[in-house]
């Protein structure tokens, strides 16, 4: 009977692992990604009004060893009627960026492009950048980035360069949700086209 109890106490304890953990970071070369956690693993977040939170542009499995600066632009799609009840408190970079734009950040919508003195060695997931927010009300916004107004490469994506080559920055996984799912199926493309297999 103890050894029964001992045995669920464990099984209990092993199966309260927070969700996420262990993740692998998406293999996809130079992927930027909105994340709610440092080690990219959470694209998705479920918070209430009048609790701050992190949101992290985040690059992941960089094809350069080095990365000197970057350039994006960021959208937090919320309906225009809740906009006001995104507030932002900050913003942070990681150590030794030099601030090329100067902006104030807009909660919303806007740029980022930025550059350290010299080139820093890459991880398999670079902090790009840090927003600080909080919610005023309940909302639900899904997150997506794009290239700068001025493009280092002219294809319509966000880049990084690391002092020799430019690269572009895949932005075609999830960017980020709040209070919802990343990425949500419609019917015509979910159970839409397993119907459509029968047909």
């Amino acid at each position: 009977m103890k050894n029964a109890i001992l045995l669920m106490v464990a099984v209990l304890v092993v199966g309260m692992v927070p969700v996420g953990a262990g993740a692998v970071i998406d293999p996809t070369p130079d992927l930027l990604g909105v994340y709610f956690d440092t080690a990219a693993d959470s694209a998705e977040l479920v918070t209430g009004p009048n609790i701050p939170f992190n949101m992290h542009f985040i690059l992941t499995t960089p094809s350069a060893s080095h990365i000197l600066g970057y350039e994006f632009s960021y959208q937090m799609n919320v309906s225009a009627a809740l906009e006001g009840a995104v507030f932002k408190l900050g913003h942070t970079f990681p150590p030794g960026i030099t601030d090329l734009t100067m902006p104030v950040y807009d909660a919303i919508s806007g740029e980022v492009i930025q550059s350290w003195p010299s080139p820093v060695p890459t991880t398999n997931a670079v902090i790009l950048m840090t927003f600080q927010y909080m919610l005023l009300s309940p909302l639900t916004a899904h997150l997506s980035t794009g290239p700068a107004s001025v493009e280092t490469i002219p294809d319509g994506l966000p880049a990084y360069w690391d002092g020799t080559n430019a690269y572009a920055l895949d932005n075609s996984g999830c960017s980020g949700a709040i209070n919802d799912f990343c990425g949500v199926a419609v019917e015509q493309e979910s159970f839409g086209a397993v119907k459509a297999l029968y047909r």
